[in-house]
């Protein structure tokens, strides 16, 4: 498939706005010098018809075709600069969107760009991915979703300020905190069929309970080798115990047989010497009566 690869140190994916919008705006006049040759019509039809994928994290390339033949269902990024790119993204392919904001510089492209959100008529599920501070979202950023019919779902993960709701059919709400100004109006939401706001103390006491539930398998685990351990050592005892009584009876058979053996050979010489006493005896009687 043909399009263009922007890396991570391109300037769309920097930290610095001015940059970012700039290598955003050069994107289209970038694609057209990467454009498939006239020799391969069908192969760039094919291209144009199939829906792509694209994804951008850490040290990984983004290839994208483009505009005038983009079919992007789905993107993903977690870089500083990636919502500069919504301007480039096809309005009519994309189903699923995926986006981690960052602080600093990163949010003032952000906050920009994500104004453009309500232009994506296909999107079926958003993301938005916050960090460990309270991330404040530009005005009507998410108010402009209530156009997009065909959105079901919406992630906020993370936490978050200046949030407004009302108007979405189906929302998830994962993992948010939400400020002290921040309101949810959910009597709009007639078409809502699941709706989970999960606070940052929620996720204290399940980290707390994750880890007690680690230990009770730890301890359960120990116990169990301790079990095994006893046993073994059980089974080796009563082994010696079984060699050492089997030594003992053969011993005493043994000592029975030397005995029996020593009566037998003193009887012997006990009838010898009554043998020999009875000889002597007669000889001695006969030699008398001569």
């Amino acid at each position: 498939m043909l399009g263009l690869a922007i890396a991570c140190d391109h300037p769309a994916l920097s930290t610095d706005p001015q940059d970012a919008a700039a290598a955003a705006s050069d994107v289209g006049t970038h694609a057209s010098k990467t454009a498939a040759p006239p020799a391969a019509p069908a192969a760039a039809a094919a291209a144009a018809t199939e829906p792509t994928t694209a994804s951008t994290a850490g040290g990984s390339a983004l290839h994208v075709a483009p505009p005038s033949s983009w079919r992007l269902a789905s993107f993903s990024s977690n870089l500083p600069g990636a919502p500069a790119l919504l301007s480039v993204l096809p309005a009519y392919s994309l189903t699923h969107l995926d986006l981690d904001l960052q602080l600093g510089t990163a949010e003032e492209v952000a906050s920009v760009a994500l104004r453009q959100l309500a232009r994506f008529s296909s999107l079926q599920q958003l993301r938005l991915v916050g960090g460990c501070w309270a991330y404040k979202l530009p005005d009507g950023c998410l108010a402009g979703l209530t156009q997009l019919r065909q959105l079901t779902t919406l992630i906020l993960d993370g936490l978050w300020s200046n949030i407004s709701l009302t108007g979405l059919r189906v929302l998830e709400l994962n993992r948010g905190c939400l400020g002290p100004g921040d309101a949810l109006a959910l009597t709009a939401l007639t078409q809502l069929t699941w709706f989970n706001l999960d606070g940052v103390g929620d996720r204290k006491k399940k980290k707390k309970k994750k880890k007690k539930k680690k230990k009770k398998k730890k301890k359960k685990k120990k116990k169990k080798k301790k079990k095994k351990k006893k046993k073994k050592k059980k089974k080796k005892k009563k082994k010696k115990k079984k060699k050492k009584k089997k030594k003992k009876k053969k011993k005493k058979k043994k000592k029975k047989k030397k005995k029996k053996k020593k009566k037998k050979k003193k009887k012997k010489k006990k009838k010898k010497k009554k043998h020999s006493y009875a000889a002597a005896k007669g000889k001695q009687a006969i030699s008398s009566i001569r």
